[in-house]
């Protein structure tokens, strides 16, 4: 377990970083009357904290301008392990699973006699909540004070305590802390801002009172409190998870005093004082029971060594006879006390000068980005002072930049060329959003067929259509299940602009929102219903088949920015979320392992440590006696130490942090930095940050989406048109927020770099030096969580919820909760109010423009921080933006891309295009950053191959056994000419330019084959083409666009590539997609009920249009030529064909360049669950949902490379990916054959005579023809391989073209000399044709 200390003093008030007051959460606010608030705990104050301890009240009673000198002393905290921070719960399909689980885990049992069990409920390990401290004074001053060199103190941390009970001598700042204590079988709302828990007394002075029932006590985890800030932030859990020692001790005339300067070593261990908590206690249980092996894993543990005796003890099995228990320990050692000065090393106060200085901060999408924008800017600054000094240099992308940015895209695309980069970093941007749950869908188990078109086995048409019955069923289900959440919130948002209202209502309105809330009740419990009823459904089908569930398409919503500050380390152990070391009492260093004798005066010091482990359970007493004793002999000492030895023994197992610090500098011949030692610094632990913006709203007509390379691969985003002026933009909002620093970032860089070297051959001691090198980098980054939760009116904070909850069971109501609403929201929608993260704003004042709304249902602006502090553990802050300049802001981020604002370039100094508030000069435009539109709810792009279903005279997503390919069409160039196939590769007809009317539109369909004598099978929409087709000028255009294609799109696979493509080119494929932009839940409503009349509405969200782009130029990986667009539901416009390879046929051209003003636009719209109020109201049947939800697709006819993906670009979004199935690729390819019109060509001999049994009709193979009788001569065709090829040989039965027919002949070799055959000679035109298909591997391309 890892400590911290620091001293505080009046010193440590004096800048140049903060002390920040102590704003304990006041709980009052919890209490149903007009204290209520969003956030029980206050922004920590820092506008008088620069002004020197006088003004401190942390250390000096500002009433008297006495020193509180109680409170100064050093204060000691204990990080908590991060497996009392990993919880357990059970999804709904796992809950059968969850009593077994809970106990092979170690976690208590729950018993329905106590309540409703609810495994969905996270369970978290109650903390060790007995604590004993032992200083080791090493020197003290004055030297004669009467305090000894080993003291213990004793922290029960459960202990619950009134305010009544508190003597006068108690300081409840930092003698105990407040606490939310709730008791379901009575009121208790009013207690809360009088009740508090923590204990600290003299080890020697105490007994454990477990059995005592005088004394109330608390369960104790990381979830019990509603504070997030409780089991770190030292003010919130003072004699709870840390300690003042403050030094005193009895003078002579039997007062207390203080000793001025002190040295001394820390160490502190925690046990759990009922061992029905501890982590390896075995609960009900019945055996067998697990290993110890078992439960080290399911603790995140890792046992330190291996030995015989270890691996036989994890292999053994727990034992309820011998009980295995867990102490928890740390120590730190060197701690020097010092009443007037500060230490030497202060990192927060270096930090904060080098914020004054600077303004080291960035702003990105997640940490990497963050740091991206960091290097990037150094490289531009660079770069400026060479031109400045007149340096030839070329500028050059700084290396860390790129660094950064390949790392993140080979570890999705190893391969290092530009194409491979690019496509790693379109599927690297999905990390960018967040997922949220969508649902599940069905599909047959099973392997593909062993066939080589690798179709996936058809089911039955039964079974089919079970299937598609199934997955109705889910997609409703999953559908109910979302709006029954959104249902829940907002029951509670009703119940909590109620209660927190300070407005008397009418009798009207009170009816008003009892009906409102009964109605979302009705709906709420009708959906349940139904659901239950499609369960019981499903599962009677499932039964029958063996199909398996996967993850429907993901929801996102946009990643709230990242801010990473420079130049701060971040407090969190580097190993911190590795396995936690563990060892068996055995493993503990003893006294002859560091020393050849007993050091001197260790009589003493044994008695000393002794009478302290005796004072403990008795089941730890020897284990607690071996750790002190290894806490004493392992302290830093001088070399020449009596008895030490000078090279222990390499295997020793020392605790957890008795290391050297890997995320330290050790080099140029300094002391190493132990990690168990205070080295002269006071701790600096960054923990949370409380941040302020100006938000200004930017109409979302202003923007059109377009590509930006500032550095890194293109990326798509939102830019503000140019020509629109934002400098006056009025609609503006203050948004406030507080974030955690978590130890994301380096742990980030860390599996970046170990996916990206996993399947390399590099050493361990390189990947070793790889992350000590990530551990030294010194920044923090932290989350601006909840941006677009205050645009939608909602907000975080720990506040009242009226519902209590107990791990493992589900919600009880309040009394004082069903009391406040009594007559208007009664007990049974309480309990429905299962979400109560965020609130309402309600009543809440408007921070920003009165006269636009508060409720913005999609973001699009700019903004900036006005107000950025960062505090630590211990209350020590730094000002990124100093207080005392109030509205004038000063901090100057570097901006990702992703962020950046547009430069507008048209004067000589180009200056960013910003928002610019009354009174700012231009150089305020370099404190925004700007975000275009993003949708502040879930939602996600659904993206489809689709067909046509005549049933129900509608477009349909195909399935899993659909081709959805409805024409195929190949360039031949020898004949100039565009040649149509059907779906499953079939020769329908050639169209070449050419002839009277510009195109051959005489020949007629199927030639060089016999027409079918039933065509239906022609897909409508490849008739209309080909009708297009006939017509010179779009023939050439589509041809252009075919041929300018090749070089923009990636080779054709190996199956493909043997085919010589000079001769024919790539098939491209013609499929309909379709597209649609979908919400999770119901649009979100403004939940503020503050908004004066008048104010300026924003638009609804369903009236929103986002645009999407398909395909991109620059992306080889793409696969899009162009599609069509959709004029109606079956008719296509094929006048405007929009590609990327536009033809030149100028002004009437049929192609259009895709470009920003003609990105299709797609609607956000919601599937609802049903329709009707609170009298008539209906679910809607999975049939319906199904239909309304296809009924939403925006479909194209699309011109595709069948080997490659299309992709749907909308910047709000992930990318979205559709590829063609592989076995319709190879089931319609291995039909399609090459061949082109050859003549005429002269031969020595007639030609053969038709045969009616040999005629070539569509879809034959050669192989099902008969050969022509022996003797039957052979056509010379030179320069071909003649095994390959055969010669089409047309016949006319009459005068009508139709009754053209042809006849397969076999080649004859041409001879490369001259020679003169007999005569006469016979000239003959027909077709050469490939006898196998084009996809075949061993077609000869000669």
């Amino acid at each position: 377990m890892k400590l911290e200390a620091f001293r505080l003093n009046a010193a440590a008030c004096n800048g140049p970083s903060r002390l920040a007051p102590i704003s304990q959460p006041e709980y009052a606010h919890l209490r149903l009357n007009e204290l209520l608030t969003h956030d029980v705990q206050v922004d920590v104050d820092l506008h008088n904290t620069n002004r020197g301890p006088a003004f401190s009240d942390r250390v000096t009673d500002l009433s008297t301008g006495e020193l509180k000198r109680n409170r100064l002393g050093v204060y000691i905290r204990w990080l908590i392990p991060r497996f009392y921070r990993t919880g357990l719960s059970f999804t709904q399909s796992s809950e059968q699973d969850a009593p077994d689980l809970r106990n092979k885990r170690g976690y208590k049992s729950v018993d329905d006699a106590e309540g409703v069990v609810d495994p969905q409920s996270p369970t978290y390990r109650p903390l060790p909540t007995r604590w004993v401290i032992i200083r080791h004074l090493l020197t003290k001053e004055p030297p004669e004070a009467n305090i000894p060199d080993f003291q213990a103190f004793v922290i029960e941390s459960d202990r619950l305590r009134k305010m009544e009970d508190l003597g006068s001598e108690v300081d409840i700042q930092v003698d105990v802390s407040p606490f939310v204590y709730m008791d379901r079988d009575r009121d208790t709302l009013d207690y809360q801002a009088e009740t508090f828990i923590g204990f600290k007394q003299p080890l020697e002075d105490w007994t454990e009172s477990m059995s005592d029932r005088n004394i109330l006590r608390v369960p104790l985890s990381v979830l019990t409190s509603t504070n997030p800030l409780f089991t770190d932030y030292q003010p919130h859990n003072t004699n709870v998870l840390s300690m003042v020692d403050n030094f005193a001790y009895e003078d002579g005339n039997g007062e207390t005093a203080y000793l001025q300067n002190a040295t001394a070593n820390y160490y502190v261990m925690g046990w759990h004082p009922d061992a029905c908590d501890d982590p390896f206690h075995l609960s009900d249980q019945q055996a067998p029971y697990p290993s110890h092996a078992d439960r080290i894993d399911a603790c995140f543990m890792q046992l330190f060594g291996t030995s015989a005796v270890t691996d036989e003890w994890m292999k053994t099995s727990l034992s309820p006879d011998e009980p295995t228990r867990a102490i928890t320990h740390g120590a730190l050692y060197g701690i020097e006390w010092d009443l007037n000065e500060k230490p030497a090393s202060v990192p927060a106060d270096a930090i904060a000068k080098s914020y004054d200085d600077c303004s080291p901060v960035s702003v990105g999408l997640n940490p990497i980005d963050a740091l991206l924008a960091v290097t990037h800017t150094r490289a531009l600054s660079i770069d400026k002072e060479k031109a400045e000094r007149g340096s030839d240099e070329d500028a050059k992308p700084d290396p860390l930049a790129q660094d950064l940015l390949s790392l993140q895209t080979l570890v999705i695309k190893q391969q290092e060329d530009p194409d491979s980069q690019l496509q790693g970093a379109d599927q690297l941007s999905t990390g960018f959003f967040v997922p949220a749950e969508s649902g599940l869908r069905w599909h047959v188990s099973g392997a593909v067929t062993s066939t080589d078109d690798k179709r996936p086995t058809v089911p039955s048409a039964q079974e089919l259509s079970d299937l598609d019955t199934v997955n109705a069923y889910q997609m409703a289900l999953d559908l109910c299940t979302r709006e029954m959440k959104w249902l829940q919130w907002q029951i509670w948002a009703e119940w909590w602009k109620w209660v927190s209202s300070h407005r008397r209502h009418t009798d009207e309105e009170k009816r008003a929102i009892n009906d409102k809330v009964n109605e979302m009740v009705n709906r709420y419990t009708l959906l349940d219903i139904e659901i239950q009823g499609w369960k019981r459904r499903m599962q009677e089908i499932v039964q029958e088949y063996n199909w398996e569930t996967i993850t429907a398409p993901r929801y996102y919503s946009t990643r709230d920015p990242t801010m990473l500050l420079c130049g701060m380390k971040s407090g969190w152990p580097t190993d911190f979320g590795d396995l936690l070391k563990v060892r068996l009492d055995s493993q503990i260093v003893a006294v002859n392992d560091i020393y050849d004798a007993n050091p001197d005066g260790w009589e003493i010091i044994d008695r000393s440590l002794s009478a302290i482990s005796q004072k403990l359970p008795t089941a730890f007493c020897d284990t607690a006696k071996a750790l002190l004793t290894e806490f004493y002999i392992l302290r830093p000492v001088p070399a020449d130490t009596p008895h030490l030895r000078p090279n222990p023994d390499s295997k020793l197992l020392y605790p957890l942090y008795h290391d050297q610090d890997p995320s330290v500098d050790s080099d140029s011949g300094s002391q190493p930095v132990w990690r168990d030692r205070w080295n002269g610094t006071q701790a600096w632990f960054p923990l949370f940050a409380e941040w302020e913006m100006e938000y200004f709203h930017i109409d979302a007509d202003n923007w059109v989406l377009a590509p930006r390379k500032p550095y890194g691969p293109p990326k798509l985003t939102a830019n503000i048109k140019d020509g629109v002026d934002v400098a006056g933009v009025t609609n503006r909002q203050t948004i406030t927020g507080r974030s955690l620093a978590l130890p994301q970032t380096t742990a980030m860089l860390k599996n970046t770099v170990e996916q990206l070297v996993k399947n390399k051959s590099t050493q361990p001691e390189d990947m070793d030096a790889i992350h000590a090198a990530i551990n030294k980098l010194q920044f923090l980054t932290i989350s601006i969580n909840g941006l677009s939760e205050h645009l939608t009116t909602r907000l975080r904070g720990s506040h009242l919820s009226p519902t209590m909850y107990q791990p493992g069971y589900g919600p009880q109501p309040l009394v004082e909760a069903v009391s406040a609403s009594r007559g208007v929201i009664d007990e049974n929608a309480i309990r429905l109010m299962l979400d109560t993260t965020m609130t309402p704003f309600g009543d809440l004042p408007i921070l920003g423009d009165a006269n636009y709304s508060p409720f913005k249902p999609a973001t699009h602006g700019q903004f900036r921080f006005t107000k950025l502090n960062i505090v630590d553990m211990f209350g020590q802050a730094i000002s990124a933006i100093d207080p005392a300049r109030g509205v004038h802001p000063d901090l100057r981020p570097y901006i990702s891309e992703f962020y950046a604002c547009q430069v507008d370039e048209s004067s000589g100094s180009p200056l960013p295009r910003t928002v610019q508030p009354a009174g700012a000069g231009p150089e305020v435009g370099a404190q925004f950053a700007q975000m275009g539109p993003a949708i502040n709810q879930d939602c996600r792009l659904n993206s489809h191959y689709v067909k046509w279903d005549d049933e129900h005279n509608a477009w349909v997503p195909v399935t899993e056994y659909d081709n959805p390919i409805w024409g195929w069409l190949v360039v031949n160039y020898v004949d100039n000419g565009l040649q149509v196939f059907l779906p499953n590769g079939t020769f329908y007809r050639e169209i070449r330019l050419g002839g009277p009317d510009g195109t051959s539109e005489g020949i007629r369909a199927w030639l060089p084959f016999k027409a079918p004598d039933d065509d239906s099978n022609i897909p409508l929409q490849l008739r209309a083409l080909v009708q297009k087709l006939k017509d010179a000028n779009y023939l050439q255009e589509f041809f252009d666009v075919m041929t300018g294609a090749l070089d923009d799109t990636m080779y054709a696979p190996n199956q493909y590539a043997g085919y010589l493509p000079a001769i024919t080119g790539k098939p491209f494929a013609l499929v309909n997609a379709g597209f649609s932009l979908e919400l999770s839940h119901p649009p979100h409503v403004n939940q503020s009920t503050n908004v004066p009349g008048g104010v300026i509405p924003e638009p609804d969200l369903e009236s929103y249009g986002f645009q999407v782009k398909f395909g991109d130029p620059d992306r080889t990986f793409d696969g899009i030529l162009g599609y069509f667009r959709n004029k109606s539901v079956m008719d296509f416009d094929l006048d405007n064909f929009y590609t990327y390879f536009p033809g030149s046929n100028g002004t009437e051209s049929m192609t259009v360049l895709i470009e920003p003003d003609n990105y299709p636009v797609l609607r956000p719209f919601y599937n609802s669950a049903g329709s009707g109020g609170i009298h008539d109201y209906t679910v809607k049947t999975p049939t319906q949902m199904l239909t309304e939800y296809n009924d939403q697709l925006q479909v194209f006819g699309m011109l595709v490379d069948p080997f490659t993906q299309i992709h749907a670009y909308t910047g709000i979004l992930p990318v979205q990916v559709l590829r063609l199935p592989e076995w319709a690729l190879e089931q319609s390819l291995k039909n399609i054959t090459a061949f082109f019109h050859l003549g005429p060509i002269i031969m020595p001999h007639d030609a053969p005579l038709y045969d009616p049994a040999r005629v070539l009709t569509s879809g034959s193979s050669l192989d099902n023809i008969p050969a022509p009788p022996e003797g039957t001569p052979k056509f010379p065709v030179p320069s071909v391989a003649i095994a390959d090829w055969a010669w089409l040989q047309p016949y006319a039965e009459s005068a009508d073209v139709d009754s053209i027919a042809f006849n397969p002949f076999s080649l004859d070799a041409v001879s490369n000399k001259p020679e003169l055959g007999s005569t006469p000679y016979t000239a003959v035109e027909g077709y050469l044709y490939l006898k196998k298909p084009i996809t075949s591997l061993d077609v000869s391309p000669q």
